[in-house]
């Protein structure tokens, strides 16, 4: 079963209830040299964050950590976080020399004094676990190197992960990303085996970035990050994979005219999110937006002289913005994960962070949610309510709308409800159902307009048709018009006592009172209820749905009820194509 299914299969409509804060899917490491910025931002989102992890420490041995932050640097990282109830697992990276710490984890006793150094390291800061981004295995010692290390690797953070799990502290593991099991030239670097530490780690933290570094390209190309994500999730419990999301950019010269003088700058260059903006802006490049990458990029040139020689280069920049990660958090709801670590807190576009926030309160909100989800969703919608297909136009411009936040998916439903033609479509079945006739043109165009301006309640429309002297004279007789209207809006035949007292009724006070009482009643109401889950569900209701949505339209009215229904998570889910 696909997550898209697992979580069809597992949403619920309900009354409308108090909304609980957003989901906390956010992690990130705060670099040394950003505190400020990186602090401020952490506190203005803290409702969004689960844990988040000070890039501070380095291993120089198995007996040695070195601290890169200056004491009062952590002094206020920490008391940010724990003022949020944060937990803070700072990274520890690896800055020996190559070889050095795969001889380590090969030697029990080396290993041991390790496991016993970062525990140190942890309890003697009143850190709430430790952060392993150990990369030299991947960028250092070679592949020949792999087959051995990989087993000590997980010997290692067994040993680790039990000592910090007896104190009551979280280990993390960052790896670089591996796409398939084949252990092979293609299968990423397969050294970290997912599988074997997944039952040792709190989260697999994956470096899902990088993807360019000395040539010019993106940063993490889409297809690439959700090949990574897709191949984690059979290997760790979905739950404990984070996803590593890039909140930077770089450039590189692509193209050269001329001779450089010796000062050309023609180095890679490195952004943040925000400086990349800027340095666009600043250098008037159109910023666009790579659909299949879903990335953003600009090309720009520069122009470099000494007076003996001179030259012009193009350069290419690609970068990760508000958009970029949310097409990339987007992926925590498509794989079931426990969220997205951003490289880094603090340089990110500011613009994710509401986006964040509304994509962790509703994954399927259409202003978060992947554009094809919004489509298929409105299609539905028109189907459903309208009985056709969608038009270009009105698919393209409702669409548009949603993404747009204009109308919410509730807002849209009833939007079709009370148009013309939605209500056109109840009346002409009010007439077929009621009256066994089409409309006439005059009654038709009377009852939408009263309708669709909500000047007259689709119950009391039904309630309408059945006191009306063409429905009365149908039946021959009050008292088979109180049958009929028992067949036709409860659905059965009428006890003794219901069929007199109601045939009395409509002598003394008329039909009108007659048909208001029994349109009107709860039998009639979870009647309707029912009809609608199955419009809009295609199944029937839960005792609790039934009873909560029978009382709500006892002082409302059926579209409004549709409205609730068809803006519903279980809706939208349903409405996707499997």
């Amino acid at each position: 079963m696909s997550a898209l299914a697992a979580l069809c299969a597992t949403a619920v409509v309900a009354t409308p209830q108090a909304e609980a804060g957003p989901r906390r899917i956010v992690s990130g490491w705060i670099p040394y040299w950003t505190t400020a910025a990186s602090v401020q931002s952490l506190q203005a989102n803290a409702d969004l964050f689960s844990d988040v992890s000070p890039f501070w420490h380095s291993s120089t041995s198995e007996t040695a950590v070195t601290d890169q932050e200056t004491s009062a640097d952590r002094g206020t990282v920490i008391a940010a976080a724990r003022a949020a109830g944060i937990p803070v697992v700072p990274a520890v990276t690896d800055g020996t020399g190559a070889g050095y710490m795969a001889a380590v984890m090969a030697d029990p006793g080396r290993r041991a004094v390790l496991v016993g150094t970062l525990v140190n390291l942890v309890m003697g800061r009143g850190y709430d676990g430790i952060d392993l981004d150990y990369e030299g295995f991947a960028f250092r010692d070679g592949k020949a190197s792999w087959p051995a290390t990989r087993p000590n690797w997980v010997q290692f953070v067994a040993q680790l992960g039990a000592e910090l799990r007896a104190r009551g502290k979280l280990l993390f593991a960052t790896i670089p990303p591996t796409y398939d099991s084949a252990q092979a030239a293609g299968s990423g670097y397969w050294v970290y085996d997912y599988a074997g530490i997944a039952p040792h780690v709190n989260r697999v933290r994956i470096m899902a970035y990088d993807y360019s570094v000395s040539a010019a390209g993106p940063i993490a190309p889409y297809d690439w990050v959700k090949r990574i994500a897709a191949y984690a999730v059979t290997q760790v419990p979905s739950g404990k994979v984070v996803l590593g999301v890039p909140t930077y950019g770089r450039d590189w010269v692509t193209a050269t005219a001329g001779t450089c003088p010796p000062s050309a700058d023609l180095a890679r260059r490195s952004y943040t999110a925000t400086q990349a903006w800027q340095s666009a802006a600043a250098r008037g490049a159109p910023v666009a937006w790579d659909a299949a990458l879903r990335e953003r990029t600009f090309t720009y040139a520069e122009s470099f002289a000494d007076g003996a020689t001179a030259c012009t280069v193009t350069r290419r920049a690609y970068f990760s913005d508000a958009q970029a990660v949310i097409e990339r958090a987007r992926l925590v709801d498509t794989y079931l994960l426990g969220g997205v670590a951003f490289w880094t807190v603090g340089g990110e576009d500011a613009g994710q962070w509401n986006l964040l926030r509304i994509l962790a309160a509703d994954p399927w909100d259409p202003r978060v949610a992947p554009v094809e989800q919004v489509q298929a969703f409105v299609a539905q919608v028109y189907r459903d309510v309208l009985g056709r297909e969608a038009d270009p136009g009105g698919l393209q411009g409702w669409v548009a709308a949603l993404r747009a936040g204009q109308v919410s998916r509730s807002g849209l439903v009833r939007a079709f409800e009370y148009s013309p033609e939605g209500m056109s479509r109840r009346a002409a079945a009010l007439y077929s159902e009621i009256l066994g006739r089409g409309p006439d043109p005059g009654g038709l165009a009377n009852w939408t307009a009263a309708l669709s301006s909500g000047s007259v309640r689709v119950m009391d429309a039904r309630a309408g048709f059945w006191a009306s002297p063409e429905r009365v004279a149908r039946s021959g007789s009050l008292q088979q018009w109180v049958r009929d209207m028992y067949a036709g809006v409860l659905g059965r035949e009428p006890d003794p006592g219901g069929l007199a007292g109601w045939t009395q009724a409509a002598a003394t006070a008329g039909p009108g009172a007659v048909a208001g009482g029994i349109v009107w009643s709860l039998e009639s109401r979870q009647r309707l209820v029912a009809a609608a889950y199955v419009q809009f569900l295609k199944r029937g209701p839960d005792p609790g749905g039934l009873a909560g949505w029978s009382a709500f339209l006892g002082s409302s009215d059926l579209p409004v009820l549709d409205a609730a229904l068809g803006g519903s998570d279980e809706y939208y889910l349903r409405a996707q194509p499997r």
